[in-house]
């Protein structure tokens, strides 16, 4: 084998040398370059990326605090709308309940007038009844008649003393 012959050692050492010296030439004259303006291009890339990303984050941010501050303004507006309506329905409420208690005021009024009247009208025909029935019955137990103004006024007194009880 040419490559283990010691004799040709310097020659391989020689061309070894050159052919590095030459790819290491090639490599920081042409290569390098453009790896590192690819390099370069990309951090340029990524800052102008990151740039934009943090002006989103701060565009978003913004939004976010705006919406938030409509969403309490509305929140706060519909809690006030919520107790406008609240205490019309209660005002409606109580008109309602004040005209319904008033109506079964009237009501009860004319119910008692009513009773009264029926009341009267009853007892006085309760003691026209008991006069005749005093008048006809008395005569039989005493064996002399009653007067009718005796015997009113006698329905009276008891009537009387009963309404006092």
């Amino acid at each position: 084998m040419p490559q283990l012959d010691v004799s040709t050692y310097p020659s391989q050492i020689f061309w070894l040398i050159i052919c590095f010296a030459v790819l290491c030439f090639a490599i920081v004259t042409f290569l390098a370059p453009k790896i590192g303006s690819a390099i370069e291009a990309r951090e340029s890339c990524l800052r102008e990326q990151q740039k934009q990303a943090e002006e989103f984050e701060a565009e978003a941010k913004a939004i976010h605090e705006d919406n938030q501050e409509r969403l309490a303004a509305l929140r706060h507006e519909i809690a006030y709308q919520h107790r406008i309506f609240m205490d019309r329905i209660n005002q409606e409420r109580t008109d309602k309940l004040r005209e319904f208690d008033q109506g079964i005021a009237g009501k009860i009024k004319e119910a008692q007038e009513r009773l009264r009247v029926d009341q009267q009208v009853i007892l006085s025909n309760v003691s026209e009844l008991i006069g005749q029935i005093v008048s006809e019955v008395c005569p039989k137990i005493f064996g002399k008649p009653v007067e009718d103004h005796q015997v009113r006024l006698a329905i009276e007194t008891v009537l009387h003393q009963r309404k006092a009880s």
